[in-house]
């Protein structure tokens, strides 16, 4: 059975890195298509999680409200259109509140989880569009830079489970994560610091001091990306977020370090960029 299961979870890992490396390395047009996706996916798997709660987020107005933001984001990644229409983005959002006029029950809650899901979500995802489109290559797209970035939020859990597995005996956060420990956090960050001095020699972009500073920042981004998430499903007393993925939950299982640690990502590039 256990045999069964490492392989349907090695099947299903593999056919999401297939896709997502159709959508970073292919072209610009299909990074736009397979992220929005997976965007989609992830609220959607978000807004389900309060459904026992009696919940009724606007969750189709919410994603097509994501869609708007990614898409703009794409576009102003490449200087396509000019960053004073961000302006208008919030005469989107009307509908959200409109609609709540004509339900009965927890409209301050619904309109709450709804915006929780976008800022969570559609925000983080929009951020991708910026590694994609980067000002090192003049706003052109590349692959180099977005999955460096994700080989290091990998390199980062792969490491905390490894060697929380075999050494971990010294619980980090038990009231929100009982399975984390301090040994699997500290081997995470020794094995990201090292990953990302292989990320410099690969791809060559940025300095190697550069690469160490921004391991620390995804290392620091993916303890507490990890963590959020584990408090909301403690919270609503859920184990996975989504089934699409067997034997690893939902999709937004996948992007949580990821989507709370690319602001700070990007906000050091943009730093960097400026000096």
């Amino acid at each position: 059975m256990k045999s069964k299961n490492l392989k349907l979870r090695i099947l299903s890992a593999a056919i999401f890195v297939g896709i997502f490396i159709v959508g970073i390395f292919i072209h610009q047009l299909l990074f736009l298509l397979v992220f929005s996706l997976f965007m989609i996916i992830a609220m959607w798997e978000f807004y389900g999680l309060f459904k026992k709660r009696q919940i009724k987020t606007q969750k189709i107005i919410a994603i097509i409200f994501a869609n708007v933001i990614f898409i703009y984001t794409y576009l102003y990644a490449q200087k396509l259109i000019s960053p004073k229409l961000i302006f208008a983005l919030p005469a989107l959002i009307f509908p959200i509140f409109a609609f709540e006029l004509f339900k009965k029950s927890k409209p301050l809650e619904n309109i709450a989880f709804t915006f929780l899901g976008i800022i969570y979500i559609a925000v983080p995802f929009s951020l991708f569009n910026l590694l994609v489109f980067p000002e090192i290559t003049g706003n052109k797209f590349t692959y180099k830079l977005l999955f460096s970035f994700f080989i290091l939020i990998w390199s980062y859990d792969t490491g905390a489970y490894f060697v929380g597995s075999l050494i971990g005996k010294n619980l980090f956060f038990e009231r929100i994560s009982p399975k984390k420990t301090w040994e699997g956090t500290i081997g995470a960050f020794f094995v990201t610091l090292a990953v990302s001095i292989v990320v410099y020699y690969i791809f060559d972009i940025y300095k190697i001091y550069d690469w160490i500073i921004l391991s620390f920042i995804i290392s620091f981004g993916a303890i507490f990306g990890d963590l959020v998430e584990s408090m909301f499903k403690r919270t609503l007393k859920i184990k996975d977020t989504g089934k699409i993925m067997p034997g690893h939950g939902g999709i937004l299982d996948r992007f949580d370090s990821a989507m709370f640690t690319v602001p700070f990502f990007i906000i050091y590039i943009l730093i960097k960029e400026s000096i």
